[in-house]
């Protein structure tokens, strides 16, 4: 029996062998040829900022430059006759810089990393020092923070420029020499080919702040200048390359994370304050109301403030764009009853604010201060005179 099932087993083998037979009859196509075409890719340069330099997780770091968009491009390029690309490569998978041994704070900071519990987040401590300076140029010459007018800065990697406020220290720790610009050392660098992506941060850091003036937009002027001495020097040589475009910056997530009507009534915490703030509002809402109703104010934007408990309320806000009625709500809230102290505090604060419409756009920063004591606020109206309680 064993022998005559070995013997059928063996022919349907060769049965299948003959029904496959001529199925991969034909040869395998041989590999498409990369090629460059008309561009010369070897000797790729990066011109850029955050993104360029590879920025991720709000940090720079080895595997975020490692995964950055000029590094991945380089790769490919390679199989088209790209050479050697470098990259000013941070200390560590951290991220965040030193001043002689001191952090350096702001754009400058490490990543976040979760405890061992994975129950909190946790800031990493950065190795990278920019004092030890590791001169370039490099392949990738993108520059964490720049604006367009910051790549023809002299001194902008200058060490002994940083507490002036006109050094930028992740340049400053791969400049050639600290008088030299970002594109001297693009230029010294003798690009064949080149990516160019900057104007993000000309208009970027402006928002990211709220508009508050700390951080101006470029003039449009200046940034056409810059753009035009850019690029005029990146073909200068005869160099082909590409230039990226600047997408509307408020159309990404920082902008757009939190909602303007955040106040949730199905929080317990938050739902049983309803009442209560809407008592607390009533004599402003009826000293914005007389405002209105005697001419003294436009009934738009509606200066009053309600919350709802059905529904999700919007936050109140300071609006610099809207006139700033303090004097006129003191006197009528001191005409109201109340006393000086009080309606001199209330003016103060709600003279130039109203409720958050759909048109706001709350930072996503503001998602950790929504529903939490101000605490600054509060010791300086208890400071003030005002009963903590």
């Amino acid at each position: 029996m064993f022998k005559i099932k070995f013997i059928w087993a063996l022919l349907a083998v060769v049965v299948f062998a003959s029904c496959d037979e001529g199925k991969y009859d034909r040869e395998i196509e041989p590999p498409i040829e990369v090629v460059s075409g008309a561009a010369d890719f070897s000797n790729y340069v990066a011109v850029g900022s955050s993104l360029a330099a590879g920025m991720s997780d709000g940090a720079l770091f080895i595997a975020s430059q490692t995964n950055s968009y000029p590094n991945l491009l380089a790769e490919k390029m390679a199989l088209a006759g790209g050479g050697e690309f470098t990259q000013p490569y941070m200390n560590d998978n951290i991220g965040g810089l030193l001043a002689g041994g001191n952090p350096i704070p702001g754009l400058y900071g490490p990543r976040l990393y979760f405890d061992g519990a994975g129950l909190a987040v946790l800031p990493g401590t950065p190795t990278t020092d920019v004092t030890n300076i590791q001169p370039g140029p490099y392949n990738n010459m993108g520059v964490v923070g720049a604006k367009s007018f910051h790549l023809l800065a002299n001194g902008y990697g200058n060490l002994g420029n940083l507490q002036l406020g006109l050094a930028n220290p992740y340049f400053v720790r791969m400049a050639s020499s600290p008088n030299a610009s970002v594109m001297e050392d693009v230029m010294a660098a003798s690009p064949s080919f080149f990516s160019l992506w900057i104007g993000g941060n000309d208009v970027l850091q402006y928002a990211v702040t709220g508009g508050d003036g700390s951080d101006a937009i470029t003039p449009q002027p200046v940034f056409d200048g810059s753009m035009s001495g850019i690029v005029g020097a990146l073909t200068s040589t005869g160099a082909k390359g590409v230039i990226g475009n600047v997408p509307n910056v408020l159309h990404s997530a920082f902008f757009n994370a939190v909602p303007h009507a955040p106040l949730d009534p199905t929080n317990p915490e938050y739902a049983a304050q309803i009442p209560l703030l809407n008592g607390a509002y009533m004599q402003l809402n009826q000293a914005f109301a007389y405002l209105v109703g005697t001419g003294q104010i436009p009934a738009v934007p509606d200066r009053s403030v309600n919350f709802s408990e059905t529904a999700a309320s919007p936050v109140v806000i300071h609006d610099e764009s809207i006139p700033n009625i303090t004097a006129a709500l003191f006197q009528v809230l001191v005409l109201g009853g109340l006393d000086q102290q009080t309606a001199g505090l209330l003016a103060t604060q709600y003279g130039q604010s109203r409720q958050a419409t759909e048109e706001d756009l709350l930072l996503l920063t503001s998602q950790t201060v929504i529903g939490e004591l101000n605490e600054a606020y509060f010791q300086q109206l208890v400071d003030g005179g005002v009963p903590p309680e």
